[in-house]
Order: C-alpha cells, then structure tokens, then sequence
C-alpha cells in the first residue's frame, strides 16, 4: 500500500500507513523502497515526508539504483533531485553497471539536474564499467545543452570510453553533428584523425552512421579519407558496409 499511494502522490494516506507503523524502507520485488518509487514517479511532497520519518536516502535497489538515480532520470523528479541533494543524497553513488546519477542525466538530457549534481559534488568524469563518462553517454544520445553543461564544468573530453572512443568518436558514430561541432570546439588542437583502440577515425564513424552533414563537417575540419583502421577499412568501405550511397 506505502508503495501504491507514495506512486500516485497520495500524501495523506501515505502518512496515515507511516503513522500506524508501516515499514518505510520495505521493498518491492525489484528492492524499490516507496522512497525510489515517489522519486520515479517525481512526488516531490510524498519524498519531504518519507524523509521526514528517517527513509533511507540512498538505499539501493537490486540493480544498485538509489532514489537519486531515479530523481535524476524520471520526467518529473527535477524537485525531488533537489530535496535529496539538500539532505545528504551521495552523488556520487554507483549502480551495478557503475553509472552514477549524472550519468542518468546524461542519459535523459537533464541538463539542469546534471548542474545541480555537480554542484553537489557529483564527480564529473565518473567512468561507468564499460568506462564511460557522462559526456560519452550525452554525446550518444545526442544532448548538446547537457554536453555543454558538462565541459562547462570541467568535464575531459579527451577520456576514453568503450573501444577508446572520445566522446567526439561517439557523437559521429550516432550522427549527431551539433554534438560533434561542441565537442570539437572544446578541443582546437586535436587531431581530427585520432583513433580509438579499432584504428577508426570520426570519420569511420560519421560514414557508418550515414548523416552526410557529420561527414562533410569532419572532411571541412581536415579529416583524411584513406584513413584505415585495423582491418584496413577504409571510411568509405565503412559507408559501402552500412549501404550508405549518399556518403
């Protein structure tokens, strides 16, 4: 029942069952407290009671997701992202697959909530297992405001990812240009044919992913066609493989 009323922001009945002496920290079948689930569903007043009668702030689910993960993610859970932070939620903290809340903004494109984790101490180039940081996973979804929060504040895009992709490799290889022109524009004197650990350059990955205007940016910024990777690929047989005639 605490979970139920703590999804669909029912206030009362939620301190009602706290007030009779219902666990607040019980969990469902997925290790979700009410607390994950007011989060998730962003109900930011059931969050300020439950923490009210000592919730754990940074209990963790069986995926090791904390309430923050799901504040920092949900649609809605701007306030509740707030309302954790002010009362000690760790930033820092890392699920399974090692993503920590700024990540899940990252993900989500929360541009204002990955601030306000920084703010709070969230550290900004936190690698999840596949070593990933937040500004590889907004470049490959394409959020340039929250990749333009991230280096704003600090954050290297010259880290290595998956593959020793650069987060500029991940933006080309998903075709998402603007994210490209960002990321580039925070590194002048980069060669604009580095490889990750495959051999392959930017622009094997604008000429897999098929967008013409990544291609034609990368070839404006000097990147050399007979460029081969490992396999001795070049980023033309990379276009040809993915059927990519226009590139």
């Amino acid at each position: 029942p605490l979970h139920a009323a703590a999804a669909s922001g029912q206030v009362s009945v939620v301190r009602l069952l706290l007030e009779l002496g219902v666990e607040y920290d019980a969990v469902n079948v997925h290790g979700n407290t009410a607390l994950h689930i007011a989060c998730l569903n962003g109900q930011d007043v059931v969050v300020q009671e439950l923490l009210s009668y000592g919730a754990s702030i940074n209990s963790c689910n069986h995926r090791g997701l904390t309430p923050l993960h799901y504040a920092a993610s949900s649609t809605h859970g701007g306030i509740c992202l707030e309302i954790l932070v002010s009362q000690g939620a760790n930033p820092k903290s890392q699920c399974t697959d090692g993503r920590t809340p700024l990540h899940m903004t990252a993900l989500h494109g929360r541009f204002t909530r990955a601030q306000t984790l920084i703010e709070h101490g969230a550290e900004i180039d936190a690698c999840d297992k596949n070593g990933n940081t937040s500004l590889h996973i907004a470049a490959r979804y394409g959020h340039e405001l929250l990749i333009n929060t991230l280096l704003e504040q600090g954050a290297d895009p010259m880290r290595r990812g998956t593959s020793g992709m650069l987060p500029v490799h991940v933006a080309a290889l998903n075709g998402h240009t603007d994210c490209m022109k960002r990321l580039l524009s925070a590194m002048p004197q980069l060669n604009i044919d580095i490889t990750d650990d495959c051999g392959r350059t930017c622009l094997h990955g604008a000429a897999c992913s098929g967008k013409v205007d990544c291609v034609e940016l990368l070839l404006k910024t000097g990147a050399t066609l007979s460029q081969i990777d490992v396999e001795g690929r070049t980023p033309l047989h990379s276009a040809a493989a993915h059927v990519h005639a226009q590139c």
